[in-house]
């Protein structure tokens, strides 16, 4: 079945009325294995008919934010993040597969190392890559990156650094050093600052394994009423390699298939931001993941590997 007739398909439902934002694209074929890495991205790729014909979700009202901004971030949970084992998230980190797995560190021996784990799985397949933690305090992100390093899969390869900025995490702050912040500073440089050093160890890492997706797991929140609330959402800079996965996982976040709330979508990622600069730069298809600070830690680390792992099946890879 092509896009235009799963469109046609699913304008036609009778759940249409309701997904709005969503009368898109049902099931999505995969995208074709072997991405060129030379191929540019296309900055004027056309839309799919649903994100033409709908806008983004709106933004919460002046009260609404309000409301988000008093509510309590982080809130207190009784468990050791650490201790969690992947099969308290799902089937899927239930089925041993034979896999190779391997950890390299990044920038041993100084206070900014972390570590890179690679999955390849017997079969081959596409390769996905995790980007996990790059703010120190968004524990969800990084929590659920480190139950991904557990994880085994059945084709193709998944590598993981989580978490990516281990110094921000062990302090529980968002950037690396003196206000600065990760995010913001791709491609990095190994001469520039603590977290341009950081970001240049990273960026290597995602140039050498070509990876046919790379995921970013992020969380949000909301600092004040004026401030912008991006919430649960994915974020994209270039749907060039990606359209049919990117349609097909928002639909299952609104439909309930997945996460435990539909997800809005942004674009694109911030200047410096990995997510944007592995586009622009190695025309590498990326997702952001956020999830909402202010619901418990569970929640939000169980949605982020529902949306990994959506992918991952996607690729057939689970």
């Amino acid at each position: 079945m092509n896009l235009h007739h799963r469109l046609i398909r699913n304008l036609t439902a009778g759940c249409a009325c309701v997904l709005l934002l969503l009368s898109s694209c049902g099931q999505g074929q995969k995208p074709v294995s072997g991405r060129s890495p030379s191929a540019s991205p296309s900055s004027s790729a056309p839309l799919p008919l649903f994100m033409e014909q709908a806008e983004p979700a709106a933004a919460p009202s002046r009260t609404g934010r309000q409301e988000l901004a008093e509510m309590l971030i982080d809130p207190p949970y009784d468990f050791n993040p650490a201790e969690m084992l992947p099969s308290d998230f799902g089937s899927f980190f239930l089925e041993e597969f034979p896999v190779a797995r391997s950890t390299k560190a990044l920038l041993a021996d100084s206070p900014l190392e972390t570590s890179l784990t690679v999955i390849e799985a017997e079969c081959p397949g596409p390769t996905v890559f995790v980007v996990a933690g790059i703010h120190g305090d968004e524990t969800a992100g990084w929590s659920a990156g480190n139950l991904l390093a557990k994880a085994s899969i059945q084709a193709g390869k998944l590598l993981i650094i989580s978490p990516a900025n281990a110094l921000g995490a062990k302090n529980s702050t968002r950037y690396v050093t003196d206000h600065q912040d990760l995010n913001r500073s791709f491609p990095g440089s190994e001469d520039g600052s603590c977290a341009e050093q950081l970001a240049n160890a990273i960026f290597k890492e995602i140039d050498s394994a070509q990876p046919d997706l790379l995921f970013d797991l992020h969380e949000a929140r909301i600092v004040n009423p004026k401030a912008d609330y991006l919430g649960s959402s994915l974020i994209y800079s270039d749907l060039e390699g990606m359209d049919a996965l990117f349609f097909d996982l928002l639909l299952a976040t609104q439909t309930g298939e997945i996460c435990s709330e539909p997800f809005q979508y942004y674009s694109p990622g911030p200047d410096g931001s990995v997510n944007r600069t592995a586009v622009q730069e190695l025309k590498i298809p990326a997702i952001t993941v956020e999830t909402f600070r202010g619901y418990p830690l569970e929640r939000r680390i169980a949605d982020q590997l529902d949306v990994v792992q959506y992918a991952l099946r996607y690729y057939g890879m689970i």
